[in-house]
C-alpha cells in the first residue's frame, strides 16, 4: 500500500512541462508533488521520497548532488526525464540502481504509474517466479544459487507488469502502453526484442508464453503475493 502523502519533488526549468504535470497530479492524493526550477534549491530539503529530474544539461556534478540528496533521505530511485543524454552520463545511469530513465516523449499516465511503483514499498520485496527469485528494486534475478542475472529497467517493468496479471493474458497493446507509454497505433518490434532477451535471462522459455492475444506469465499459485 502507498503511504499517505509521500513527497515527490520535480526539478525542472521547463514551464510548459511543469504546468502540465501540476494539472495532471493535482487530484492525486497518493503523494505530494512539488516543483523546483533549480537543483540547488533542493539541497537542504529532507523527507524526500522520490526525485524527478528534467534537465537537458544533466552533468556529472548534478548526478553527484542528486545521489547525495537521495542517500541522505533514503529516497527511491531518481527518475530522469530525458530526450538525449551524453553517452558517459547515460552509461553511469544505466549501470546504477539509483536512477530510472524515462525517455521523452512519454504520456502522463505512464509517468504516474512509474511514480506509484517507486513509492510502493512492496516493490522492494522478493517475488518468487516458481524457482526464480525476482528482486524488482535491484533489477535482479536469482536463477540459481550461483547465478544472479541483472535486468534492464524495461525488462524489470515488463516482468512487474506481467506479474501483476500472473497466469492471465496481457495484450501487446497493454504492454506497449504501460511499459513504454506508447499510444495506440504505434508499430514497433521493441517488445518482442525485449521479451527475447528476458526469456534468455530467465532461462525458461515457458514462464512467459506467447498467446493468441498477447503474453502470459505462468507461475504456480504459491509464487503469488
Amino acid at each position: 500500500m502507498i503511504k499517505n502523502a509521500q513527497t515527490v519533488f520535480l526539478i525542472s526549468s521547463d514551464r510548459d512541462l511543469n504546468d502540465a504535470l501540476v494539472d495532471q497530479f493535482q487530484l492525486v492524493d497518493s503523494f505530494k508533488f512539488q516543483i523546483f526550477n533549480n537543483l540547488n534549491d533542493l539541497k537542504d530539503f529532507n523527507n524526500i521520497d522520490l526525485i524527478i529530474f528534467n534537465d537537458i544539461n544533466l552533468d556529472l556534478t548534478s548526478l553527484e548532488i542528486l545521489s547525495e540528496i537521495q542517500s541522505r533521505n533514503n529516497a527511491n530511485s531518481i527518475l530522469i526525464l530525458s530526450n538525449q543524454l551524453d553517452s558517459r552520463i547515460y552509461g553511469k545511469l544505466k549501470n546504477s540502481d539509483r536512477f530510472f530513465i524515462i525517455e521523452k516523449p512519454f504520456n502522463y499516465e505512464y509517468l504516474e504509474r512509474v511514480i506509484l511503483q517507486n513509492l510502493n514499498s512492496s516493490v522492494s520485496e522478493t517475488i518468487y517466479l516458481n524457482e526464480i527469485q525476482f528482486h524488482p528494486n535491484k533489477k535482479l534475478l536469482v536463477v540459481s544459487e550461483n547465478n544472479e542475472v541483472r535486468l534492464t529497467e524495461k525488462e524489470t517493468d515488463i516482468l512487474m507488469f506481467l506479474y501483476s496479471f500472473a497466469n492471465r493474458i496481457v495484450s501487446k497493446k497493454q504492454l506497449l502502453n504501460e511499459v513504454w507509454g506508447y499510444k495506440d497505433g504505434v508499430t514497433t518490434h521493441t517488445l518482442e526484442t525485449h521479451l527475447y532477451y528476458l526469456r534468455k535471462k530467465l532461462g525458461d522459455d515457458k514462464i512467459i508464453s506467447t498467446e493468441k492475444d498477447g503474453y502470459s506469465l505462468s507461475i504456480c499459485s504459491e509464487g503469488l503475493i
